[in-house]
């Protein structure tokens, strides 16, 4: 599948199959902070972090933060537009581009349930049976 018009030459550089489904899901949102799109270079990610070239955008969250995907060992990171300038402004999950697409799916149907403090530890435990440390990195606060 070719990278289209735009496209940032880091995308070449990601593992076939995250490049396959970030280019087939582009543009589609799974959640209202999970919108998957081809990343097109710059990005707000690339003028705040000092190892830019080692990431490829994979998602948005609409509001300026991203969802990144490590070049070296394909883990997802959280990009945080409103930490710029902080060390923190990027939080690694510790999770692949699999387990993400499993979570992303798992968080919509969270969001969509009615918000109850119920909810919140369940989807931590959901959280903590993807990858044990995620529910402490998770970087949003719960519905």
């Amino acid at each position: 599948m070719p990278l289209g018009a735009g496209a940032s030459t880091k995308l070449g550089l990601i593992a076939p199959e995250i490049l396959n489904a970030v280019l087939r899901l582009d543009r589609v949102a799974v959640s209202a902070d999970v919108v998957f799109c081809v990343d097109r270079g710059g990005d707000l990610y690339e003028e705040a972090i000092d190892d830019a070239h080692q990431f490829v955008c994979v998602a948005e969250s609409g509001m300026g933060d991203a969802w990144l995907v490590h070049l070296t060992d394909g883990l997802v990171w959280f990009f945080d537009h409103d930490e710029v300038g902080c060390d923190d402004c990027t939080v690694e999950l510790g999770i692949g581009f699999r387990e993400f697409l499993a979570v992303a799916d798992l968080w919509e149907q969270f969001e969509s349930a009615a918000p109850q403090d119920a909810l919140d530890v369940e989807f931590l435990e959901l959280l903590a049976s993807v990858e044990p440390n995620l529910p402490t990195v998770w970087p949003y606060r719960l519905f």
